[in-house]
C-alpha cells in the first residue's frame, strides 16, 4: 500500500462484549501530531502501515510496521505521523476491570475480583498510543506537561 501525507485523519473505537473492561480502536493519520497527554488504561498498539514517532520521558521510538509499542496507565507521550508518512494502527486500551478478565484467560485460579498488579517492567520497553473518544466508546486522555 502506498502511504501518503494527504488522508484525513480517522479514529474508529468500539467495545466488545467478550472482553470488559476494553476499548479497541482502528486509525488512520497522515500529517498528525499528539500533544503530550496520558491515558488511565494500560494501551496497546500495533502498527499495520507507515510510522509513527512517539517521546515519552526516557525515550523517542519510531514504530513501524509490525511493531507492537505499550503504554502504561500513566505513562505521559507525545508524537508525530513519522517523516509525513500515512500511519494506520490498531490499539487496545484495558482499565483494571479489562486487565482482570484478561488474566483469567491465562489462569484458571486467578478471580476477577482480585486485583491485577502491573510490574513497571512489563511496560518499559516500547511505547506508542493514541487516545481519543469515538461512538459507544470512551478512553481516558489526560493532557500534561513535561517537566
Amino acid at each position: 500500500m502506498e502511504t501518503t501525507n494527504k488522508c484525513d485523519p480517522e479514529l474508529v473505537c468500539w467495545r466488545d462484549s467478550a472482553l470488559d473492561g476494553s476499548c479497541l480502536a482502528n486509525a488512520r493519520h497522515g500529517e498528525h501530531q499528539f500533544d503530550r497527554h496520558l491515558h488511565d488504561e494500560l494501551v496497546i498498539v500495533m502498527t499495520q502501515v507507515g510510522a509513527g514517532q512517539c517521546h515519552t520521558r526516557s525515550c523517542s521510538e519510531i514504530a513501524g510496521p509490525g511493531s507492537v509499542l505499550v503504554f502504561g496507565p500513566g505513562e505521559y507521550h507525545s508524537g508525530e505521523v513519522w517523516e509525513g508518512r500515512e500511519w494506520l494502527y490498531r490499539a487496545i486500551y484495558l482499565d483494571m476491570n479489562g486487565l482482570g478478565v484478561l488474566s483469567a484467560v491465562f489462569s484458571a485460579d486467578l478471580r476477577t475480583d482480585q486485583p491485577l498488579v502491573i510490574s513497571p517492567g512489563l511496560y518499559q520497553e516500547g511505547r506508542a498510543s493514541r487516545g481519543t473518544t469515538g461512538e459507544g466508546a470512551r478512553v481516558s486522555t489526560r493532557k500534561a506537561r513535561f517537566r
